[in-house]
């Protein structure tokens, strides 16, 4: 039990971000809402929550819950993709796509760093650790492409409204 406990806290530490959720993005929000807009969105509060069932107190289960989440962001990073370049002329159209498929191969080539040169000695754990690092950085591009769309305008809505528990 107490092996879990110190388990859970470490997968839990892990996907916090150091600072704040929107820090160093153009946001521009003088008044903080979209801050803890972003900062209380239903992924992280739904991840958090099944991360801490007990059915999930392994390394299976965390990394089952952690695949799910995945999912959940890559959908939301689409949406406000998809959202943002209706904001956007021709040109800015152009750049965004272009930074968001510097974006792709960054996230790719990082995954595959990851995968290669830090599973050596990691243990079972790192079954949690690789795919957090990837629900990580979907989450880090959706909150930032988030933050440019209040900037530009948008009213920022999560399409994952959560599950009701």
């Amino acid at each position: 039990m107490k092996k879990t406990i110190i388990l859970l806290v470490l997968v839990l530490g892990l996907t916090l971000p150091l600072g704040g959720v929107a820090e160093g993005y153009y946001t521009y929000d003088m008044t903080g809402q979209l801050q803890k807009q972003l900062e209380s969105n239903p992924l992280d509060r739904d991840y958090e929550r099944d991360m801490r069932k007990s059915e999930n107190h392994t390394t299976l289960g965390m990394a089952m819950v952690t695949g799910k989440y995945i999912k959940l962001w890559d959908k939301e990073l689409n949406v406000i993709y998809q959202k943002l370049l209706l904001k956007l002329n021709d040109e800015e159209k152009e750049l965004l796509i272009t930074s968001q498929v510097g974006w792709l191969q960054y996230h790719e080539t990082e995954q595959a760093f990851i995968n290669k040169a830090l599973r050596k000695g990691a243990g079972s754990f790192f079954a949690v650790q690789r795919p957090n690092a990837f629900r990580l950085r979907l989450r880090d591009r959706t909150l930032e492409l988030m933050a440019y769309y209040h900037r530009l305008g948008g009213e920022v809505e999560f399409e994952y409204k959560g599950n009701a528990e």
